[in-house]
C-alpha cells in the first residue's frame, strides 16, 4: 500500500498525470504530497474526503483536477474561479503546476474554507483567495478569465452561477462524472439565451481516469469562440 509523501506515492502521481499527457516536476508533485498529507491528517478530525486510500487519492483528487490544465492560458495574472473547491479540488493543484494562475476558491462550508487557507499557508503560495462565500454573491464587476467547478451541479445550473462572473472572451469549464446527452442538450438551450449573438460553444471531452474504470468529462464553455 502507497504511503502518502512517499517516492512511490509521488511517482503514482506523476505516472498518472503522464498517461493524460501532462508532465509534472518532482517539486511539484512533492508540494502536492504534502496537500494530500494534510488532507488526511485533518481528515480524521474534519470530514473533508471520501477518498482516503492514497493511491486514489493521488488520482482522484490530483490527477483528476489536472486535466484542465492544458485547456487553460499560460499567461501570468490570469485570473481563476473554483467553484466549491471543497478541499482545493480542483483550484490548488492547477495553482502548483501553473503558479502565475491567480486563484479564487470559494466553498459555502466553512470548514473546507480553512483548510484551503490552511494549505495555501503550508504550501507557502501567493496569489490564492480562500473565501467562505457562494457563487450568488460575487460581483459579476470582478470577471474571471476562467470559471471552473468539478463535481458540483447539473450543467445548466452551473452556466446560471459562472456565465456572470466570466469575462467577455471567459471559459467555463465542468469537471463531471457521465452526463446523459439531455442535460448537455439543457445547457446548449441555456445558453442560446445568455448569449443570443451566438458567439459562444460547448465543447465535450470524454476519458477514462488513469488506473481507474472511472469515467471522465470535461465541458468547456467558450464565451466567445475563437
Amino acid at each position: 500500500m502507497l504511503t502518502v509523501e512517499s517516492p512511490e506515492w509521488i511517482g503514482h502521481l506523476q505516472e498518472g498525470c503522464r498517461r493524460i499527457g501532462l508532465a509534472l516536476p518532482d517539486d511539484q508533485a512533492s508540494q502536492m504530497a504534502r496537500h494530500a498529507a494534510e488532507l488526511q491528517r485533518w481528515n480524521r478530525k474534519v470530514n473533508l474526503t471520501t477518498i482516503v486510500d492514497p493511491s486514489e487519492m493521488a488520482v482522484k483528487h490530483f490527477v483528476d483536477s489536472l486535466v484542465p490544465a492544458d485547456m487553460i492560458e499560460r499567461r501570468p495574472g490570469l485570473r481563476l474561479l473554483d467553484i466549491g473547491t471543497g478541499a482545493g479540488f480542483p483550484g490548488l493543484p492547477l495553482k502548483v503546476h501553473l503558479p502565475g494562475l491567480q486563484v479564487t476558491l470559494i466553498d459555502a462550508v466553512r470548514k473546507k474554507i480553512a483548510f484551503t487557507r490552511h494549505v495555501v499557508r503550508q504550501l507557502g503560495l501567493t496569489g490564492v483567495d480562500c473565501r467562505h462565500a457562494r457563487a450568488q454573491e460575487l460581483s459579476p464587476e470582478s470577471a474571471f478569465d476562467v470559471v471552473i467547478c468539478r463535481a458540483l451541479t447539473a450543467l445548466p445550473g452551473f452556466l446560471r452561477m459562472g456565465w456572470p462572473l466570466t469575462t467577455d472572451h471567459g471559459r467555463l469549464i465542468a469537471m463531471k462524472g457521465q452526463v446523459p446527452l439531455r442535460e448537455i442538450r439543457e445547457a446548449q438551450q441555456m445558453l442560446a439565451t445568455l448569449d443570443p449573438s451566438g458567439t459562444a460553444v460547448i465543447r465535450v471531452q470524454r476519458f477514462r481516469l488513469p488506473f481507474t474504470d472511472a469515467q471522465r468529462t470535461v465541458i468547456r464553455i467558450e464565451r466567445r469562440s475563437r
